[in-house]
């Protein structure tokens, strides 16, 4: 399928700037490049905005009217683990709060080089724990806690609902992975056919691998590459795809493995999107439209 005709002007609009890509840029250039990739969206206004701390990092919850006692979504940004903030899927958060009737709880975690592996993953645990101890008293259904993020929080999520079935991290309703890094081979075909053009290029990948896994055999299994360890017993999952994004086909593949584990899986693709879509609800209507899907679709997970 063509690629959204949005889209499509938004990258020739990108590109026709001239300026260094995520990775010629040094860190600090692109984590402020990539907030104000997010900040081009406006919020919607039924939700409601209160920002707080999660185990010492900023975060920020997100409360549709009448979210009192529904499920939360604790939410961790992409960004490779070198860039992303809240700030940078602040309207994201919000149209999933508001598609979804649910809490949604968006939580920073510390970067990379400054902090390399284990930060971000030992952060995400932390956050999750502190999460579900406090999920009562903010305003959430503490039996319906879920895990979702994009990319690099995809890759957070998808090792979280490993430690939650090995009960090394709280119960965990579902996982919300949205174009999920979960495979550290990258070499599959969509990899070369989205290497260049669409955003997240395959020199940024190696960049942030670079940047964060420093020593790649000292990471656990899980950690690194979840496709490649035993998913039986995860949590049920929402799998979302793009047919222009470099992890493509390893999502596809995650979707398969999840499936052959037994578990539940409701997987969305979208031919005509790319990766970082969920941040661009304001320029493409396609996009749009899939985030509230999204929303949708955890929503009917979590009440199933």
């Amino acid at each position: 399928m063509p690629l959204d005709p949005q889209l499509a002007v938004m990258i020739e609009a990108i590109n026709s700037l001239g300026g260094a890509k995520t990775h010629e840029s040094t860190p600090e250039e692109a984590r402020a490049a990539y907030d104000a990739y997010g900040a081009m969206n406006p919020r919607p206004d039924d939700v409601a905005v209160d920002d707080l701390e999660a185990a010492g990092h900023r975060a920020r919850m997100y409360r549709p009217a009448d979210a009192d006692g529904q499920p939360l979504l604790l939410f961790f940004h992409g960004g490779g683990f070198v860039i992303g903030s809240i700030e940078s899927h602040d309207a994201t958060c919000a149209i999933l709060a508001s598609a979804s009737g649910c809490n949604v709880l968006s939580a920073e975690y510390r970067l990379a080089p400054e902090h390399p592996y284990p930060a971000a993953h030992d952060d995400a645990l932390a956050i999750f724990e502190w999460t579900a101890d406090r999920a009562e008293s903010l305003g959430a259904d503490p039996t319906r806690i879920a895990v979702g993020g994009d990319s690099a929080g995809g890759l957070l999520t998808a090792s979280l609902s490993v430690d939650a079935r090995d009960g090394r991290a709280p119960a965990m309703a579902a996982q919300v992975l949205i174009y999920p890094w979960v495979d550290e081979g990258c070499d599959r075909p969509s990899m070369t056919e989205n290497a260049v053009g669409y955003v997240l290029e395959r020199a940024t990948v190696d960049w942030f691998i670079a940047n964060y896994a420093q020593d790649p055999d000292a990471m656990a299994p899980h950690h690194r590459s979840p496709i490649d360890v035993d998913l039986a017993g995860v949590a049920p999952a929402v799998v979302v795809s793009a047919g222009y994004c470099p992890f493509r086909d390893q999502n596809f593949a995650y979707v398969e493995r999840l499936e052959a584990a037994g578990v539940d899986v409701r997987h969305l693709h979208y031919p005509d999107l790319i990766h970082t879509f969920i941040q661009v609800p304001a320029i493409s209507e396609a996009s749009r439209a899939a985030l509230v899907e999204v929303g949708e679709v955890t929503a009917k997970l979590l009440s199933a």
